[in-house]
């Protein structure tokens, strides 16, 4: 389950002198959306001095500049950007929608930062179509217990909340390691087990899951944490 990030404009940064234009999109295909943006970049501006990312929101409410909690849907680089005063970029990336069933305002981001961190919020778009996402959830409690070279992983249920002829792809039990609580996109740690569970019907449900799977490492002062994932 994502646990939802922080999106805010970061003081400083956002002079205006990027913007989004009046065209952009987004669009979904299978675990992957592409991002596409016109970009209106003043005389003044410096663009060569960081990198460039679009990404994609979804948050509870339209976002506004203020902090307000969220799920970062997709991250695409766009590469260095050039002095022209308009000019279009686009690219696909792996999308991770929000666990759950709930109904989201979808938020393009044009991002800035150095060596692959997108910290900048320099514009953001809000669209008045709200999305709704159904994604396999773990429910209720799940945890884990570390043996001699094996690890146990249980989960009290796991559902599908799609429609009934909507399966899910191959489901996984996971336990990783990680150096910070872990929020959304590929897991910045090491995987310790992993079980796979199977597919899941839509409105269908697995109860009291509980796995034995071999340890695959267990590296010393790092923090564990578990994860439901689809293949």
């Amino acid at each position: 389950m994502q646990t939802p990030k922080l999106l805010r404009v970061t003081p400083g940064p956002r002079t205006g002198d990027v913007r989004l234009g009046s065209t952009h999109a987004y669009g979904f295909s299978g675990d992957h959306v592409r991002l596409d943006a016109e970009l209106l970049v003043a005389a003044s501006a410096k663009v060569d001095d960081r990198d460039w990312a679009l990404q994609l929101w979804a948050c509870a409410e339209p976002f506004d500049g203020h902090a307000g909690a969220g799920t970062l849907v997709a991250q695409v680089p766009i590469g260095p950007l050039s002095t022209e005063s308009q000019q279009y970029v686009g690219a696909e990336g792996a999308a991770f929608p929000p666990a759950g069933h709930g109904t989201h305002t979808m938020v393009l981001v044009l991002a800035a930062g150095h060596d692959g961190r997108f910290d900048e919020v320099h514009d953001y778009a809000n669209y008045p179509r709200r999305e709704s996402f159904a994604q396999p959830e773990i429910n209720g409690p799940a945890g884990f217990e570390l043996g001699d070279g094996s690890a146990t992983l249980h989960a009290a249920g796991i559902t599908n909340p799609r429609a009934p002829d909507n399966l899910s792809g191959t489901l996984s039990l996971e336990l990783w390691a990680l150096t910070a609580p872990y929020t959304s996109g590929k897991p910045d740690g090491v995987p310790l087990a992993a079980s796979q569970l199977g597919c899941l019907g839509g409105q269908q449900a697995w109860h009291d899951v509980r796995v034995d799977v071999p340890l695959a490492s267990q590296p010393a002062g790092r923090q564990l944490a578990h994860r439901p994932a689809a293949a």
